[in-house]
């Protein structure tokens, strides 16, 4: 049965199966912005062990983990079959039984006994792979069934039996699909991005919510979920993510803005997000700042990393040539080469211990100040603070 929802944040460590499950090779990004390539491993229930090709094992403990990708992760883990929860927790399920407007119940992929969700708690039903725009197309606030055509039929969910899924309008009355084809996913509500001290992702596409996590090859333990404490293999666990207050989005920061609007939530709010040439998921936080414009945060001295990547934004004419950077204190710390629109993400990680201010500007080819020029921007996706754990 579904207990309390528990919010998480996406900052992801990539952990995909292999052929010899007790060891990865990928590379590891401290809280501190360190970045270390080679062999990954369990080291203990609270740390990862990697290997660089050069120099000693280093070890890692969970609590100070920001991201580890393996070389195997060359694609986002998807969910074709499964529920979405309204505060992001996801469950991929071997098969539905049954739903209607009081539950959801199916089997999950990676357990064998049946899970019964409260439908008030769900915000999507998935039947099939789906691309990530095509459920971004859907309007927020509505609900009803998305056909894979991309057409959207809105009605009032009423039920899902035998793959039959049926919705309920004042215009059509009832209405039935099928599940999987055309019928893509119902949607119920709207789901927020997912936070927490802990997500786990497993192979199915399962995202799920942890307190604490112990690793262990044969089963490790995913604590306080919203299902309860849950056992994976360590080869079905895709990505860990470390958050909780050791982890702050820079967009929940007010910055002071010069030489443009007073605020810039017209470009951080465009649907769809605009996305970066590269990036493999989804962007859940943006700031996108045109050429003419500079913004300052206030850090006072309350972080130790400064983690994004930066680009141009893919749907625009790489017509303008961009230099993206990053001002520590009035330092600079960051400039790009020339960047534009078919250029891949840049991944950043700038030292901010004990800043007091952090500024983000772009420059037109390779001049030394921010300048006017019509269409041209750069962003930087999920722009991420740090603090160590014990700081």
């Amino acid at each position: 049965m579904l207990r309390a929802p528990f919010l998480f944040f996406s900052i992801f460590v990539y952990l995909r199966s292999s052929a010899v499950p007790t060891s990865f090779a990928g590379s590891i990004t401290t809280l501190d912005g360190k970045r270390i390539e080679g062999v990954v491993a369990i080291d203990s229930k609270s740390a990862l062990m990697v290997t660089p090709k050069t120099g000693p094992p280093q070890k890692i403990e969970l609590a100070n983990l920001l991201h580890a990708e393996m070389d195997t992760a060359s694609e986002e883990t998807g969910m074709t079959r499964g529920v979405v929860l309204s505060d992001g927790t996801a469950l991929a399920a071997a098969t539905f039984r049954r739903a209607d407007a009081d539950s959801v119940k199916l089997i999950p992929s990676m357990l064998s006994a049946e899970v019964s969700i409260k439908t008030v708690r769900v915000a999507r039903i998935l039947f099939g792979n789906s691309p990530p725009e095509l459920l971004q197309s859907v309007p927020r606030g509505s609900n009803g069934v998305l056909l894979e055509s991309g057409d959207f039929v809105e009605g009032e969910f009423v039920a899902l039996e035998n793959g039959k899924i049926k919705i309920s309008s004042v215009l059509f009355g009832i209405q039935g699909f099928d599940a999987g084809r055309p019928a893509k996913a119902v949607v119920l509500r709207d789901t927020r991005p997912a936070s927490g001290a802990f997500v786990v992702r497993l192979t199915d596409g399962s995202l799920l919510p942890a307190s604490a996590i112990s690793l262990d090859r044969a089963a490790t333990q995913i604590e306080k979920t919203p299902f309860g404490t849950i056992p994976v293999k360590f080869e079905d666990i895709a990505e860990i993510s470390g958050g909780g207050n050791r982890i702050v989005s820079l967009t929940a920061l007010k910055p002071s803005i010069s030489g443009g609007p007073a605020s810039l939530d017209g470009l951080a709010k465009q649907s769809p997000p605009p996305t970066l040439v590269g990036l493999k998921k989804s962007p859940v936080n943006v700031v996108h700042l045109p050429a003419n414009v500079s913004v300052t945060y206030e850090l006072n001295g309350d972080y130790v990393s400064f983690i994004a990547h930066v680009g141009v934004p893919a749907h625009l004419v790489p017509t303008q040539r961009v230099q993206i950077v990053v001002l520590v204190d009035g330092q600079e710390r960051f400039r790009s080469d020339d960047r534009t629109s078919v250029d891949d993400a840049l991944p950043v990680a700038i030292s901010v211990r004990g800043a007091k201010g952090l500024t983000l500007q772009i420059h037109l080819d390779g001049n030394k100040s921010p300048q006017s020029s019509f269409g041209a921007s750069a962003m930087w996706v999920d722009p991420l603070l740090t603090r160590v754990h014990g700081e």
